[in-house]
């Protein structure tokens, strides 16, 4: 709680997440406890989706908890009431049968607790920061609105308000977040760590580690990416080679990522993205992509190489010639003889998945790859894309208010295949077993 204070000061939303029994009900319930008894006749919800939940789990952690002298109320709703006149209500979520929760309306508060957040529905959160802080009480007696949340690692929209922010340093106030673990806990049992040490790997990693990526992923195309491991800040280096990579759909954009490579003084090849460019409808044209790439880096750019879908060969998105065409017209100062490397035919997918994956997972000898965090539609594709019955990409289908329908997801991925498959052709063809052929 010291390091919550020491950091908190200025922020407003606070969340406390990470492993199963890492304290952070009690921390929360206590820090909840300690302004109810600071603030006389403030109000303070708990939140979480069903009554029956709220009931068996975090009433009980507040009983454990309770001062002398608190009385609780069960029916209709559970209710704390402290000496002071301070209230802790005991709020469910109940989306299913109040789906436009209008349980918050009117609904007057100081602060919240929401109680496994990642189960929560977004709708809710929006209506949690609508309704903190507005509780009036005399100037001299009102608390500062606050939100606690706790969580485990999820895909959800905790991961995007707090965990993903925190990761990439860019969290900033009024939003603070804390990592838990059990090894933070020290009333966590020896009984305990011998049962959690049972579980399968991959929930000891989510569960017991904190391991935001270590999801169950026997469906997960790119099933050896870790954000973790593999999205750090990559600096753009002016002296070295740019390779472009190019999947031509238009909806929901048309992609570009941007690509360096460099060796270190162990030989280990960096294949860098530091880079993208998602150019949405009107724009989702190879031109503008180029353009718009240009128009940022062109003075800094000495020679560009071309990587991407092999239908960019045989067909365009603006009419005149075929989109690679139309690139190399648009950046013919930065390129040479050697420049393209676009495919005449797409390598195998199911092959290509299985070796990039043995590069992320640190296998295939002297190769890795690393995503910059602002190259997010990217890192999203490589974390989310799932794989059908053929070993293929499963891409959701999608509808767009003009009624046409696309592929919602893997198209930057796409174009991180393009790029390994062909800038480490020598070592996928001993892979896979085959050879590429490479356009240019």
């Amino acid at each position: 709680m010291a390091e919550v204070s020491g950091r908190g000061v200025g922020n407003r939303y606070f969340a406390y997440g990470g492993a199963i029994r890492g304290g952070k009900t009690f921390v929360c319930l206590f820090l909840l406890i300690l302004l109810a008894k600071r603030y006389p006749k403030s109000r303070w919800h708990i939140i979480r989706t069903t009554d029956t939940l709220l009931r068996e789990t975090s009433v009980q952690s507040f009983l454990k908890l309770a001062p002398s002298g608190v009385t609780i109320r069960y029916s209709p709703k559970v209710r704390a009431t402290f000496p002071n006149g301070s209230t802790i209500n005991f709020l469910a979520e109940n989306i299913k049968a109040d789906p436009d929760l209008n349980s918050f309306l009117g609904l007057e508060t100081n602060g919240f607790l929401l109680e496994q957040a990642e189960e929560l529905d977004p709708k809710t959160w929006e209506k949690v920061k609508q309704r903190v802080g507005s509780w009036s009480l005399p100037p001299d007696q009102m608390p500062p609105g606050l939100v606690l949340s706790t969580f485990n690692p999820n895909d959800g929209w905790s991961r995007r308000v707090w965990y993903e922010p925190f990761f990439e340093g860019t969290l900033k106030p009024p939003y603070f977040y804390l990592p838990a673990l059990p090894s933070d806990n020290p009333f966590v049992t020896a009984d305990q760590w011998a049962t959690w040490s049972e579980m399968d790997a991959v929930s000891q990693k989510i569960f017991i580690t904190g391991d935001w990526d270590a999801r169950r992923n026997d469906n997960a195309f790119y099933y050896a990416f870790s954000r973790t491991a593999h999205v750090r800040e990559v600096e753009f280096n002016p002296a070295l080679p740019v390779h472009l990579s190019f999947d031509q759909n238009v909806l929901p954009y048309l992609s570009l990522s941007c690509w360096q490579m460099h060796r270190d003084g162990d030989g280990v090849e960096w294949l860098q993205c530091f880079d993208i460019f998602p150019m949405r409808p009107p724009t989702a044209t190879s031109s503008a992509a180029a353009e718009a790439f240009l128009a940022k880096y062109g003075d800094k750019v000495q020679t560009i190489f071309l990587y991407g879908d092999a239908s960019g060969n045989k067909r365009d998105t603006r009419g005149v010639g075929t989109d690679y065409e139309i690139v190399k017209r648009i950046l013919r100062r930065l390129l040479n003889n050697r420049s393209d490397r676009t495919f005449a035919q797409n390598p195998n997918i199911v092959k290509r998945r299985e070796w990039i994956n043995a590069i992320f997972a640190g296998k295939r000898p002297n190769k890795r790859i690393v995503i910059d965090p602002k190259c997010k539609e990217l890192a999203d594709d490589l974390h989310g894309v799932k794989t059908d019955a053929n070993g293929h990409k499963f891409k959701q289908i999608a509808t767009a208010e003009d009624g046409q329908r696309y592929e919602k997801f893997g198209h930057f991925s796409d174009t991180a295949d393009y790029i390994t498959t062909s800038i480490w052709e020598d070592d996928f063809a001993r892979y896979s077993g085959g050879l590429m052929r490479i356009s240019g």
